[in-house]
């Protein structure tokens, strides 16, 4: 009965990360690519836009097959920026408004929360036995109330950040005209390039202060891992310690002690 209940969740988690996938695909790069004729018969090369507009496609399937993480978090989303880095007008400013930009940006964090939770899902054996920890019934302690804060903290930051980027770039008149007088006739490949270093700024910075913070409280606190490092390594010696030959040898010295007083 378990594995008939995780089957057909895996089939809807599939089925739901595909949705996301696809409507990804089609706001980001089908829909604007037919707006500005980048896959008509009068692009420069017509099979080349229609081979990277369809190679997200099979990686999104690929991912969703095999549930492997580099396929659905990494190769999917760069094989969306292939057709954008071959014809640059697709992310040119007329084309993303503010809201058009949200709603892209809404369904990309809405994909990779929904593929992070299709590849980390995993059904677990079924117990022998089940027993109830006595401390799951106790009030949560002031110590991970703090830590639910700070990984909220991260988590809205993590999301602000690259969008204030994004809208800076895109959306801020000042920039659009420091770049019209600057790089004229090329604004829209120029802010391709801008929106691409806005992103693997985020990637970068994602993985320095967001990622490792959070890696780092997951595996627990320093001395609690100090002291199982120190267990481990005692029990990989396979021998006893020091206080081990001290104990028996005081026990030793006083069962002689006893046999002597009693005779």
């Amino acid at each position: 009965m378990i594995g008939v209940r995780y089957d057909r969740w895996h089939a809807f988690a599939q089925a739901i990360a595909l949705a996301l996938g696809v409507n990804l695909w089609i706001s980001l790069v089908l829909a604007p690519g037919l707006v500005v004729g980048a896959y008509s018969s009068q692009a420069a090369s017509v099979p080349l836009a229609l081979a990277t507009l369809l190679l997200p496609l099979p990686l999104l399937l690929f991912g969703l097959k095999t549930r492997n993480e580099t396929v659905l978090l990494f190769a999917f989303p760069s094989a969306l920026l292939v057709p954008i880095a071959l014809s640059p007008s697709i992310a040119s400013q007329q084309l993303y408004g503010p809201v058009r930009m949200a709603i892209v940006a809404i369904g990309l964090v809405a994909f990779l929360a929904g593929a992070s939770t299709l590849t980390s899902f995993r059904e677990p054996p079924a117990p022998k036995s089940r027993r109830p920890l006595r401390s799951s019934l106790d009030p949560i302690s002031p110590r991970w109330r703090r830590r639910n804060r700070l990984y909220a903290m991260l988590a809205v930051l993590s999301l602000v950040y690259p969008l204030a980027l994004l809208y800076h770039i895109n959306f801020d008149k000042s920039g659009a005209l420091a770049l019209g007088e600057n790089y004229s006739g090329k604004v829209a490949t120029f802010t391709t390039l801008l929106n691409v270093l806005a992103v693997a700024t985020w990637l970068i910075m994602l993985a320095r202060f967001f990622i490792a913070p959070l890696e780092g409280h997951r595996r627990g606190d320093k001395l609690l891992q100090r002291e199982l490092s120190a267990m481990r390594a005692r029990a990989e010696r396979q021998r006893p310690r020091l206080v081990f030959y001290l104990c028996g040898l005081i026990a030793l010295v006083l069962m002689a002690f006893w046999f002597v007083w009693r005779r």
